[in-house]
């Protein structure tokens, strides 16, 4: 496992370093390895389960100019079951209104689409229409979709919204 201090030798000035896992939160010293990212990076993104957010919510408090991805994969059970983390929606939602109580700015949600949990998709989303009973954190402001495609047509309906990818062999 590295060090913070291996990451001293990255290139200064880059737009963008991405922090992610496995589960970054894990880690014991991901307070120096921010310190040390921001310095050699004009943006610095966390991608997290969201499931600490004690940890998360003291990082934008001492480096108030991070950016967050919270991977959310469903609904409620929907997102404990695919990800295997019993509370797991729970916590990361008390996470995304905490860190938008605090004033985070660069806050999304990043999610991985498969059949499994396509019905889904614009309620994670926020459907545009911010905080509601599905969504209270109203976290639509950046939704990133990975879609997983098994072989063949896929279509993914979603209220009024149809998404198709042509079929794969």
């Amino acid at each position: 496992e590295f060090k913070p201090h291996h990451l001293l030798s990255l290139p200064n000035d880059q737009r963008l370093i991405v922090i992610s896992g496995g589960e970054p939160t894990l880690r014991k010293d991901l307070d120096e390895i921010v310190y040390v990212l921001r310095k050699k990076a004009r943006r610095v993104q966390i991608v997290s389960n969201g499931t600490q957010p004690e940890i998360l919510v003291g990082l934008a408090r001492r480096f108030g100019d991070l950016s967050f991805r919270l991977s959310i994969d469903g609904i409620g059970i929907m997102n404990d079951e695919i990800r295997g983390l019993k509370g797991g929606f729970a916590r990361c939602i008390d996470t995304i209104q905490r860190l938008r109580t605090l004033g985070v700015r660069d806050l999304g949600i990043s999610m991985t689409v498969w059949d499994r949990n396509a019905t889904d998709l614009l309620p994670v989303g926020g459907g545009g229409h911010g905080p509601s009973a599905e969504n209270p954190a109203g976290a639509f402001l950046d939704v990133a979709l990975f879609i997983r495609v098994k072989p063949g047509p896929v279509e993914i309906r979603a209220r009024n919204m149809l998404f198709a990818a042509g079929a794969g062999n």
